[in-house]
C-alpha cells in the first residue's frame, strides 16, 4: 500500500513540475518583466525590444533628456523617445517598445493606422489619378515616398484623421518598409559616439609643462624654504 502511495504522489510530482515547466516556456519571452522592475530607478524605462529576427526581449534601460540606452557602455545602441502617446502600461508601469531596426521608439497603434491607410491608397490608384500630373498616381511604397507626397496626400484623402478598426492584429514586419534606410538603432549610437568622440579631440589638452609647471615651482620653492632653514644658524 505505502508503495502504491509512493508512486503515486511521485507521479503527482513529476507532472506538477511537468506543467509549470512547460508553462514557464511559453513565458519565457516575457521573463525579464519582472527583472524589469525591480531593476528600475528615476532614471530607467523598462523596454519591450523587437529584435530582426522576431525575438520579444524585455530590458531596463537608462532614459535621460528622451535618450534611451544602455547600462553597458559597449552596447552601443541609442533610441529617441519623444511622443508621449506611444507607451504602454503592464502591471502598473509604464513601458516602450523599441526594435533594433529603427532609431525611434514605436507607436504600434500609428503604424497599424499607416499600414493600412497606404494599402488602401495602393489598392485603388485610379481614384486618386487626378491628383497627379502624371496618368498613373505613384504608390506609397517606401520611406522616401512617404515623406516625398504620401504623408501630405493621407493628410488631404483623410482630413479627419485615420480611421481603422477597433481589433488589430500588429505585424511588426509590415512597417519595415516605412523606415529611413541606414538609421537602425546600432547605427544612430554609432554616429552619436563618433560626434562625441570628434567633439573631445576638438577640446584643448593641456600640454606637460602647464599641468606640472605650477607644481614644480611650489615644490622649488618648497625646497628652497626648508635649505635656508636648514642653513641659518641657530644661535
Amino acid at each position: 500500500m505505502w508503495a502504491f502511495v509512493a508512486a503515486l504522489l511521485l507521479l503527482v510530482f513529476i507532472t506538477a513540475n511537468l506543467y509549470w515547466m512547460f508553462r514557464m516556456k511559453k513565458l519565457a519571452s516575457v521573463r525579464g518583466y519582472v527583472d524589469a522592475m525591480k531593476k528600475a530607478t528615476q532614471e530607467d524605462v523598462m523596454v519591450f525590444i523587437i529584435s530582426t529576427t522576431r525575438n520579444l526581449t524585455i530590458e531596463c534601460l537608462r532614459k535621460r533628456d528622451n535618450a534611451i540606452s544602455y547600462h553597458d557602455k559597449t552596447r552601443m545602441s541609442w533610441w529617441i523617445h519623444n511622443s508621449p502617446i506611444s507607451v504602454f502600461h503592464i502591471g502598473g508601469r509604464g513601458g516602450i517598445f523599441l526594435s533594433e531596426e529603427y532609431y525611434r521608439s514605436r507607436d504600434m497603434v500609428s503604424e497599424i493606422a499607416l499600414c493600412r491607410a497606404c494599402d488602401e491608397y495602393n489598392a485603388n490608384l485610379e481614384q486618386y489619378q487626378g491628383m497627379f500630373k502624371e496618368k498613373i498616381a505613384p504608390p506609397i511604397k517606401d520611406y522616401n515616398d512617404y515623406i516625398g507626397f504620401g504623408r501630405k496626400l493621407l493628410e488631404y484623402i483623410n482630413p479627419e484623421g485615420l480611421k481603422i478598426p477597433v481589433y488589430n492584429i500588429f505585424n511588426p514586419v509590415a512597417f519595415r518598409k516605412y523606415f529611413p534606410k541606414g538609421m537602425t538603432a546600432m547605427a544612430n549610437g554609432s554616429v552619436l559616439y563618433q560626434e562625441a568622440r570628434e567633439l573631445k579631440i576638438m577640446v584643448r589638452v593641456k600640454t606637460f609643462w602647464e599641468r606640472y609647471l605650477p607644481l614644480g615651482m611650489f615644490m622649488t620653492i618648497g625646497l628652497i624654504v626648508i635649505i635656508a632653514a636648514w642653513m641659518v644658524p641657530l644661535s
